[in-house]
């Protein structure tokens, strides 16, 4: 009986070690998925302005003066400032 005893507490508290590592990973888990919903979410609101400015510079489809100045602003805050946004990445990683 006593030795029953014994091993149903070591089974006991193995279960409960297990039990602590997995929530310990379930707290993981959902801080991560936080952090892809919260990145997601960034991406998709990026993707909505780049294709705000695309539709607000296609509105000048008949006028090739205003579409390039359009085409230009779109490179410009686009194309240069993703390039500015990667080199300081790159400088503070040095």
């Amino acid at each position: 009986m006593k030795q029953e005893l014994k091993h149903f507490a070591r089974v006991n508290s193995n279960l409960a070690l297990i039990v602590e590592d997995l929530r310990m990973r379930q707290r993981g888990l959902n801080r991560e998925l936080a952090s892809m919903k919260k990145t997601l979410q960034g991406q998709i609101d990026m993707k909505r302005r780049f294709m705000d400015d695309v539709i607000e510079t296609q509105h000048f489809f008949n006028d090739f003066r205003q579409l390039k100045k359009g085409v230009i602003k779109l490179y410009k805050v686009w194309v240069l400032e993703e390039c500015k946004d990667s080199m300081v990445a790159v400088d503070s990683t040095r």
